[in-house]
């Protein structure tokens, strides 16, 4: 994609379907030409088996990062097996999640209404607090790749936090 030509300032809904994240900085990259970007859905696409190897080497994204002030809503889907996914959107109002593989979401949305986690989430961390949070739906296996019986009493641990910190305990 040769973003160097692209300037779309008053777009305001991107969608990125069997996207590959090629380093950390593939979405940063593409988002700084979408200023007044408000509606983002992400389908990332892992390399299947059919590929080269040589394509895939050097090709481990251990985080997503993001920031963009003008976001309201954001979707995120992916089969790889594990990243750290950070996002800062002050008007974020609803975020939903899709992952399979081993993920820590961390949230920076103050005005976020609707939280969807869903698939193979291993931590969600939410920075500001949620009395805003008007919809929360989770089908994560917040409880699985346990290989301990610490690892199950810190992660159960975990979970009842993360419950109570939407409750708002």
């Amino acid at each position: 994609m040769l973003l160097e030509f692209v300037w779309l300032p008053n777009l305001r809904t991107l969608w990125l379907a069997s996207f590959r994240l090629v380093d950390e900085n593939s979405i940063p990259r593409i988002l700084q030409v979408f200023s007044s970007l408000e509606h983002l859905v992400l389908i990332l696409q892992s390399l299947n088996e059919n590929e080269n190897e040589s394509q895939s080497e050097g090709v481990q994204v251990e985080s997503l990062c993001f920031s963009i002030p003008s976001l309201k809503w954001f979707e995120l889907c992916s089969d790889e097996q594990e990243f750290n996914v950070v996002v800062k959107a002050e008007n974020l109002v609803n975020f939903v999640c899709d992952l399979e593989g081993l993920h820590k979401v961390t949230l920076d949305a103050l005005n976020l209404k609707s939280l969807t986690v869903m698939g193979d989430v291993l931590q969600v961390h939410i920075t500001k607090s949620l009395f805003s949070i008007e919809e929360a739906v989770i089908e994560a296996e917040l409880c699985f790749y346990l290989t301990s019986v610490c690892d199950l009493v810190l992660r159960s641990q975990y979970v009842f936090f993360f419950f109570c910190f939407l409750a708002g305990c």
